[in-house]
């Protein structure tokens, strides 16, 4: 499920919402949604996402985003 891995990665990078935030330039309130499922992300946050998994080497997959 996208909102686990998003929890995920950020926990494995050892930031908070609020971090993690700032680097995707939204609210902790967005990323506090993704990672509950509230809200999808968007193709250009899951496509930072994707890229911030791969800078801090997290085996981000291909299933749902």
């Amino acid at each position: 499920m996208l909102a686990n891995k998003i929890k995920r990665l950020r926990l494995h990078m050892g930031i908070s919402q609020v971090h993690l935030a700032k680097l995707l330039k939204t609210s902790q309130a967005a990323v506090s949604h993704w990672e509950n499922g509230i809200h999808e992300v968007t193709k250009l946050k899951l496509n930072k996402l994707r890229l911030l998994a791969a800078k801090n080497k997290f085996n981000w997959g291909k299933d749902n985003g």
